[in-house]
């Protein structure tokens, strides 16, 4: 449920969840990606780009690190990836691991099979291999937020969640802080979200998502760079 918190939320059951971050430890110092001092069981991969260019010199440095961190998951670990990202496809043979996929080509273990959009919502049906998982709801738009759900069904599944339990708890789900937040409305109409998309992939993503949660309204977009070397590197891509 939104928020959960300026970084998260202290529960009380008996697994812990974290983001993983690519990015170095201390630039100047140590440029150790973060995640790397993390060792999970499980690890959701969505998709890989190229970004924070002040580390990462192209597409196949940031690939190497998430390679390696995929390969501190353990034996009987398992790494549920976006089998439909380029770069994961590549990846996908490399890992040592047990390796679920995802996304909306049939060739993956979990599909995205529809996505809908209601007031406030997003609907979707999924399947696992052969089996119709039936249909789950969301409380936040886009087709991204749809195939990150699935992957998360995927990962509750690994844990031995009923699928009924998994449906009613996703359900709730309203999104994190700054991500399509709604922030409120003028007494004009105009409504106004604020979002932490900061890559040129992450904006498209949500751009099209509030197409489709709002395809007649007029959009308008303000964007606050993030980083100058990101913003440079990438200012085609931005534009």
């Amino acid at each position: 449920m939104r928020p959960l918190g300026p970084a998260g939320h202290r529960g009380k059951g008996e697994h812990f969840i974290a983001e993983g971050d690519e990015y170095a430890n201390e630039p100047s110092y140590d440029k150790t990606p973060k995640f790397l001092y993390q060792y999970p069981k499980t690890i959701i991969v969505t998709n890989i780009d190229f970004d924070h260019p002040d580390l990462f010199a192209d597409i196949n440095h940031v690939s190497r690190a998430f390679l390696q961190f995929l390969q501190t998951l353990p034996s009987d670990g398992v790494a549920i990836i976006n089998g439909d990202d380029s770069e994961l496809r590549k990846m996908k043979p490399l890992i040592s691991t047990r390796t679920v996929t995802y996304g909306r080509s049939a060739m993956n273990d979990f599909t995205l099979t529809k996505v809908g959009t209601i007031p406030h919502k997003t609907t979707f049906f999924a399947k696992h291999k052969d089996m119709d998982l039936g249909e789950f709801t969301i409380g936040i738009p886009g087709v991204h937020n749809a195939l990150n759900a699935l992957s998360v069904i995927a990962a509750a599944l690994e844990l031995g969640l009923p699928i009924e339990t998994i449906r009613k708890h996703i359900s709730v789900f309203q999104g994190a802080k700054r991500r399509f937040e709604f922030v409120g409305k003028h007494a004009n109409g105009v409504m106004l979200f604020d979002d932490y998309a900061h890559h040129p992939t992450e904006i498209m993503a949500t751009l099209k998502g509030m197409k489709e949660k709002y395809p007649d309204k007029k959009r308008i977009a303000f964007f606050q760079p993030h980083l100058f070397s990101r913003t440079k590197i990438l200012l085609n891509e931005f534009s």
